[in-house]
């Protein structure tokens, strides 16, 4: 077994065919991949975006579990909620390593993992998805409701000093 590391796929065209042979519902499930559409036009790489955000919501995968898929494009992130750069400089360096042998240990660590690989595979990325935003959220009201009490508890205490 090997170290997970970017699978870099270019697409030079925008036809179905192209796209349905990488398209397929293990694409991420062992080793990030990095899709470069640069290729294309920038209204196709528009169009491209959309369908691969809807293969991944069609079929109830995610697109950053089990390994993150990277859309390297000319667009702005805020145009999709896929993690998207600009260039492959820009990719994050955690995937990209040297030919190395492992070790026993890591070995052992990538055993582990092929088994929480499987285990993601098998979840329901939508609901997990609701249920984490939802739990998001929660913590950012208490975050703010904190930084509120902390506010009125710092103006209660330079009032009881004056007093005094």
């Amino acid at each position: 077994m090997e170290l997970p590391k970017y699978k870099n796929i270019s697409i030079t065209d925008f036809e179905k065919t192209e796209i349905d042979h990488f398209l397929k519902k293990d694409i991420n499930l062992h080793s990030p991949i990095a899709l470069d559409i640069k290729k294309i036009n920038f209204e196709q790489q528009r169009e491209l975006i959309g369908l691969i955000e809807n293969f991944f919501f069609q079929q109830n995968i995610s697109y950053l579990f089990p390994y993150p898929v990277y859309l390297i494009s000319d667009h702005d992130q805020t145009m999709t909620r896929m993690p998207l750069v600009k260039n492959t400089s820009e990719l994050p360096r955690f995937f990209s390593h040297k030919e190395t042998k492992i070790n026993i240990k890591e070995s052992s660590v990538l055993d582990k993992n092929k088994l929480l690989q499987i285990e993601i595979s098998n979840a329901d990325f939508q609901q997990n998805n609701i249920e984490i935003e939802s739990y998001a959220q929660k913590h950012k009201e208490i975050n703010k409701l904190e930084a509120e009490r902390s506010f009125y508890r710092t103006l209660l205490n330079k009032i009881s000093k004056r007093k005094k």
